[in-house]
């Protein structure tokens, strides 16, 4: 956590609600080795590959919102130690960026960018020109309804979007969402759809589940956004389909790899639009972070439900 957001206000909030437990402030990871015997409780930032070395850890709250990185430690996912997250203060900002994605792809904002990066007055030759569309009437495929999609479908209804949505569990109906499909359907979904956002976790469920066989199901029409995770997505089956003109554009900001390789075939992607992973960013996360390792550290004192809690089997 950077010094600015551990003021003497946090430390004296920790220290209030340690229970009595030794209260130790460090990113030192010789330090933080040297105690791993006595550690019972982790808030923020930790080295992953010592938390299998901790036998007494009962919670660790951890800053950010993804927890792929238990698949590179299943000795954390079989331990008993409760682990959360800060998933439900990302919700609002990555909506955001969801559809500043999306505009950007129906509005033709970055071919305007480059034009005006070279002083030029370029609109468009037609007044019905196909890279200018409006979402009034268009069919939103949420797919994954967690807090992130949960929000962009509310914002969806805005814009005059019908929504559809593709989740694990479709007994349950979730307000705005007008079809609910299971991840096995994503095909028959995707059929119906002018838009497809994906916000999935990464698991070995969602590994790839965007290959050459869903986007060819998907509108010649279609704009995919991915704001999940990169591993969701087969880059070479995007690649290909934006290339063979059988989707007509995309945005991410996930990929595999990241950062992403200069030698990426997505670099050079036609009318594939890239932000480097900060749909989660904003100038307030850090403090968002602290707020809700805070509120956790004295729901978890008074031991009340925490916020954000991880099923470690399932990954998310």
């Amino acid at each position: 956590m950077q010094e600015a957001y551990l003021n003497a206000e946090t430390k004296t909030h920790v220290e209030r609600y340690a229970d009595h437990r030794r209260v130790v402030f460090t990113t030192d990871r010789h330090d933080i080795a040297s105690l791993c015997d006595s550690i019972e409780v982790v808030l923020g930032d930790f080295p992953r590959d010592l938390l299998p070395s901790l036998p007494n850890l009962i919670w660790f709250q951890q800053f950010g919102t993804g927890v792929e990185w238990l698949r590179s430690e299943p000795r954390c996912v079989a331990a008993p130690f409760i682990l959360t997250s800060c998933s439900d203060d990302h919700y609002a900002v990555v909506a955001d960026h969801a559809f500043a994605l999306l505009l950007a792809c129906t509005r033709n904002i970055p071919q305007y960018v480059n034009a005006q990066s070279n002083t030029e007055w370029a609109p468009p030759t037609t007044l019905d020109s196909p890279r200018l569309s409006q979402l009034n009437g268009k069919t939103l495929l949420m797919v994954g309804l967690g807090s992130i999609g949960k929000e962009i479908a509310k914002r969806a209804r805005a814009f005059g979007l019908k929504t559809n949505g593709v989740k694990r569990d479709t007994q349950r109906q979730i307000a705005g969402i007008s079809n609910l499909f299971s991840l096995r359907d994503l095909s028959s979904a995707v059929k119906q759809a002018d838009i497809v956002i994906a916000c999935l976790p990464d698991t070995p469920n969602t590994n790839k589940v965007f290959d050459d066989s869903i986007f060819k199901e998907m509108r010649s029409s279609a704009i995919f956004i991915n704001v999940g995770r990169g591993y969701t997505v087969n880059e070479t089956a995007l690649c290909n389909a934006l290339k063979s003109q059988r989707i007509a554009a995309a945005a991410i900001d996930v990929t595999k790899q990241e950062p992403l390789a200069k030698d990426s075939e997505l670099w050079k992607c036609p009318n594939l639009l890239i932000t480097p992973h900060v749909a989660g960013h904003h100038n307030q996360v850090l403090k968002l972070w602290r707020d809700v390792a805070l509120e956790n550290l004295e729901r978890f004192s008074r031991g009340v439900p925490l916020r954000n809690t991880v099923n470690k089997q399932l990954g998310y």
